[in-house]
């Protein structure tokens, strides 16, 4: 059994005609578009294939018509792979659609706050004449030195991405980063300007903090379907709780994709696809010489590759099995402790947790076939865990019940239960 992580790109992915094929052959892809754009006010879709380059790379633009690209590919990901995720990223923005995809915000209102971070994302540039220019070919602590040694008091310029070990992002003032190009062009490194008007991702953004804070708190979110990595901790999301500090200090903190990836390599995942427009976070992907493959849904030669390896790779019965057994590993990661007792936390949650881990650590080294057995064995495991986190038992028959009727694995544990 392999496993996949999803990943989501950021603003800078759009171009004009984004999303006009899924358009034309999917009719949940036309209702999504209608839906965003009754919510936004304008015809969204008219925007992504027939406006104008300047248009679709304004902010306020750009990050609600990427989001809903995303989305729009997910839900067809969904539908032709039905390979729930084993984990997700986003790269900046790509984490709001990260966190819509999982279930964690809603799609509307992932819509809303997408368009309202680019309004107030503009609001601040207006203020600050800044950029972001890519580069690479040059060491990461050279590049931080650069940085602070080009930097004045009113001309400033730090890495605001790092996307592998050999591509950074620095983002500032402009007459900072030119200073800064010119040095790492002597060093023989490469430095090309970005199609984004502002310092994302620096202290230059504090003026923006308050403001997206205050409507990230207009909406209600919800549990996670699959985990996501924050950009800001690089560690999974453990609550829904966290959602709007993770997203807020991001808008001030660099986006740190090294650490997601790493994390992802760290879990044994040899595939991801990037679900979104163009190819960039699966090129970023392609410098990790621990990843197996790397396919961008946006390209529809890696879209058939991705399905021939579906097919190779999953049979339907198994398949089920095993995303119930990783439903259950996101259920127990993304449920919230209210159990400070260590011992009853480490008899109970810890190693039931470990249980459900190394039956997903055999499905990855396809040490053995799966079964309802497995699967009934990951869920009791769950219930002891959540009832060790101290929900009540309401809550835990909700939570399972949740796991059980969600992919049909339902139908083969009654007739487990009937044989017994």
């Amino acid at each position: 059994m392999k496993e996949i992580a999803v990943v989501f790109p950021g603003q800078g992915s759009q171009y004009i005609g984004m999303g006009e094929k899924q358009y034309n052959n999917y009719k949940m892809v036309r209702e999504i578009y209608e839906a965003a754009s009754d919510i936004l006010g304008f015809d969204l879709f008219k925007l992504c294939t027939q406006g104008s380059s300047d248009e679709i790379t304004k902010t306020s633009n750009a990050q609600p018509a990427i989001l809903v690209a995303s989305y729009a590919s997910f839900k067809i990901y969904m539908q032709e792979i039905g390979e729930v995720p084993l984990i997700g990223a986003g790269h900046s923005l790509g984490e709001i659609s990260a966190l819509v995809c999982s279930g964690a915000i809603d799609f509307l209102d992932g819509v809303k706050i997408a368009r309202q971070r680019g309004i107030i994302m503009e609001n601040v540039m207006a203020n600050v004449k800044g950029g972001m220019s890519a580069v690479k070919d040059i060491d990461k602590e050279e590049l931080k030195q650069i940085c602070e040694q080009e930097s004045t008091n009113e001309q400033v310029a730090w890495i605001a991405n790092y996307n592998s070990p050999n591509q950074f992002v620095v983002s500032g003032h402009v007459e900072a980063l030119n200073r800064i190009k010119d040095r790492v062009s002597m060093l023989k490194g490469k430095m090309t300007e970005l199609k984004v008007a502002g310092p994302f991702h620096t202290p230059l953004m504090q003026g923006a903090v308050e403001g997206f804070s205050d409507e990230l708190k207009k909406y209600k979110f919800n549990e996670f379907k699959f985990p996501i990595l924050s950009n800001v901790t690089g560690d999974v999301y453990r609550d829904k709780e966290s959602i709007s500090s993770n997203l807020t200090r991001q808008l001030v903190s660099p986006v740190r994709w090294d650490v997601n990836m790493n994390y992802i390599l760290e879990q044994g995942i040899k595939y991801i696809v990037e679900v979104g427009p163009k190819k960039v976070l699966k090129n970023i992907a392609m410098q990790y010489s621990d990843i197996g493959q790397a396919y961008a849904f946006d390209l529809e030669s890696d879209r058939k590759k991705l399905y021939d390896l579906n097919s190779i790779l999953y049979q339907k019965e198994e398949k089920i099995f095993c995303d119930t057994i990783k439903q259950c590993c996101t259920m127990a990661i993304s449920t919230r402790n209210y159990n400070w007792n260590e011992e009853e936390y480490s008899r109970s949650v810890d190693k039931n947790y470990k249980k459900i881990q190394q039956t997903i650590h055999t499905m990855n080294k396809n040490q053995k076939t799966i079964t309802i057995e497995d699967v009934e064995d990951a869920i009791m495991a769950l219930k002891v865990l959540l009832e060790g986190k101290k929900l009540d038992a309401e809550e835990v028959d909700k939570r399972v019940a949740q796991i059980i009727d969600t992919n049909g694995v339902k139908k083969y544990l009654n007739k487990l239960n009937d044989t017994i």
